[in-house]
């Protein structure tokens, strides 16, 4: 059993969307129970069974793992995901460690408190990075298996690359850690998301705000850059989408995960607080291509079915 949450920003990323979630229930027979955080009208699917946050979500919960005969429950995501009581087996899915992040605005002692407390209660702990993997070693001396990695990068790989090299986009939260303040030309950048973990918004330029794929597509279709400022990056699902497309991410230095698929052939690595976003490499449309091959769907299948092995055995 897959335990989650769905909102309107999740479903920003491919990773969380609850289509990936059917998928692996039609697939590898997994279901999956999500508390709805919000107001979003989310897609009626087999073997996903939504709970709204305000409802009794932990009778149902129990009452939908009775009925799929469950034996494991691993979380989606991690410490955003609500508590929930019960006597199965727990794997416990780290996304972005909140201990190793540095950035968050005030630190939150909740959510750290249930980090701990969920990470050493854990039956077995999974992770999507080996940037996480070392992470979680040195900051809880635990040992994590690593799978599903990557997203799924087929619909990514549809997009033309016919781009405008003089176009950027940033997609995400507009949260301190994420660093957007430091973009501020108003002409050609263009913003995907919202503030998640605060009231302010860490962004000088008018966002689109969150939307999936489908519909934020037609604003960043023409951009050949993205904008990845992050200091610290478990994995970088966004960076994994903008390679997919054929567009070059912009990333961090020693961003971590970020930087992981990243190299001088399809990307470009800066320090942004010293050095200028703006970039017109020479040798565009070879790392636009070098971008578009770097994730392939083999990547994608083999280590999400390092997932399954480790829900079945």
């Amino acid at each position: 059993m897959i335990f989650t949450n769905v909102n309107r920003y999740a479903s920003v990323h491919e990773a969380f969307r609850p289509e990936v979630l059917g998928n692996l229930y039609r697939l590898y027979g997994i279901p999956s129970f999500a508390i709805v955080l919000d107001d979003g009208n989310y897609p009626l699917i087999d073997g996903v069974k939504y709970c709204h946050k305000n409802d009794n979500y932990q009778k149902e919960f129990i009452e939908y793992c009775k009925h799929h005969k469950v034996k494991k429950v691993c979380n989606f995501i991690d410490y955003l995901t609500h508590d929930i009581s019960h006597d199965y087996n727990q794997i416990y899915f780290v996304r972005s460690l909140y201990a190793a992040n540095k950035n968050i605005e005030t630190l939150n002692e909740e959510w750290l408190l249930r980090e701990i407390d969920r990470i050493n209660s854990a039956d077995v702990i999974i992770t999507d990075s080996p940037n996480s993997q070392k992470a979680i070693h040195e900051h809880y001396q635990l040992e994590s298996e690593l799978c599903w990695e990557y997203v799924n990068p087929n619909k990514y790989h549809k997009i033309g690359m016919d781009t405008n090299p003089d176009n950027y986009y940033i997609i995400g939260r507009h949260d301190k850690e994420k660093r957007f303040n430091l973009i501020k030309d108003q002409n050609n950048v263009t913003a995907i998301g919202q503030s998640e973990l605060g009231s302010k918004p860490y962004l000088n330029i008018k966002s689109h705000g969150v939307m999936p794929f489908e519909d934020y597509i037609k604003y960043i279709k023409d951009a050949t850059f993205g904008l990845f400022p992050a200091l610290w990056e478990s994995n970088g699902y966004s960076v994994q989408e903008c390679l997919a497309m054929g567009k070059i991410p912009i990333v961090q230095v020693n961003s971590g995960g970020n930087e992981r698929l990243c190299n001088s052939s399809n990307s470009i690595i800066i320090d942004y607080n010293n050095d200028n976003w703006k970039s017109n490499p020479n040798n565009l449309k070879q790392m636009q291509n070098a971008a578009k091959e770097t994730l392939t769907y083999s990547m994608y299948s083999k280590s999400l079915e390092k997932f399954v092995e480790i829900m079945y055995s």
